[in-house]
């Protein structure tokens, strides 16, 4: 049975925004793309008992790592960075992303941030 979400915005994604792969059920709260890392968490349920969904991925730059998470209602976003020793973790809050940041693009958001 394919899987569709409904995203914090009211989006509906019949693939991954990311990848365009197709979705899996992780556990009854998560879902995951099977082809990247891109995850569907529960938000919570509307009163049309919709599933509603925000989305995370994580993208790895040599030591440092940064977990981004399409969370707000208003299309913002969060992406917390953090080295691999642990020397810094940062926690940004920006507009919006594209489902289908890459890493140069997502470097550069945040230098400007």
């Amino acid at each position: 049975m394919k899987i569709i979400i409904t995203d914090i915005s009211g989006v509906v994604h019949e693939n991954c925004p990311f990848c365009k792969g197709t979705f899996v059920e992780l556990d009854s709260d998560t879902i995951a793309c099977d082809d990247c890392e891109m995850i569907a968490c529960l938000d919570y349920v509307d009163t049309d008992d919709i599933k509603i969904y925000f989305f995370s991925i994580t993208l790895a730059d040599q030591n440092v790592t940064h977990d981004i998470y399409w969370y707000d209602r208003d299309g913002g976003c969060m992406v917390n960075t953090r080295d691999i020793d642990k020397e810094f973790d940062v926690t940004s809050h920006l507009p919006a992303l594209p489902f289908n940041i890459t890493l140069e693009k997502l470097k550069i958001y945040l230098l400007f941030n």
